[in-house]
């Protein structure tokens, strides 16, 4: 809205407006310059006939991070220091998952994590996430993680359901993340937050691709 008139009067004048861009990657911080491409991948995807180059955009500036190894990969439209090619897709795969209420949760653990730095909450989203594809995948809308496991547990190798029984257990004694009035009051870590937005990644993929719309 601020780029200035040609002198002209003909088109808008765009060398001041890259001056401006070229100042701000010259003297702000990382993440400041961060949060300036994110701000312009939100700019273009409110502008709905512009999603072609917002996916461009996109990609060319994670090229960018390859080729000067920045240890930063834009995944859901955040900068994350996600950068294992596998780990990316598969939280790709998860957040095209068909089923709106997996997208929701999961896209909410991103965000919480990234954006929002809240890490018990993103915890919460991500298990939320497993337990939601647990119970479409048993039909049971009420299930707990822990009662779809057990409803799984002739199907799922027993050394898998013995990891996720594991972090289900530790998303519900941990600093009160599984309960209403502790939500946001733990000491849980980023470190812990994206080891669950990983897995839990991992683990729907996992469940969708083996069980959805399985016989007995």
């Amino acid at each position: 809205d601020d780029i200035p008139i040609h002198e002209y009067g003909i088109g808008l004048d765009y060398g001041e407006a890259l001056e401006v861009i070229k100042d701000i990657f010259d003297k702000k911080e990382y993440n400041e310059i961060f949060d300036f491409i994110e701000g312009i991948i939100q700019a273009i995807h409110n502008l709905e006939h512009y999603n072609y180059q917002k996916g461009q955009f996109i990609e060319n500036i994670n090229n960018v991070f390859i080729n000067e190894n920045v240890n930063y990969r834009i995944i859901n439209s955040i900068i994350t220091d996600i950068v294992n090619e596998e780990e990316i897709k598969s939280i790709e795969e998860t957040l095209n998952n068909p089923y709106d209420t997996i997208k929701k949760h999961y896209n909410k653990a991103i965000v919480k994590l990234y954006k929002d730095k809240d890490y018990a909450n993103s915890i919460k989203e991500s298990i939320t996430t497993v337990e939601g594809m647990c119970q479409i995948i048993t039909g049971k809308d009420k299930a707990t993680l822990g009662d779809a496991l057990n409803l799984l547990k002739e199907k799922i190798h027993p050394a898998l359901k013995g990891a996720f029984d594991k972090l289900y257990g530790y998303t519900s004694d941990a600093d009160g993340i599984r309960h209403a009035n502790g939500l946001g009051e733990g000491d849980s870590t980023f470190e812990e937050a994206k080891y669950m937005l990983v897995s839990c990644s991992a683990f729907v993929n996992y469940l969708k691709e083996n069980f959805e719309n399985k016989e007995d």
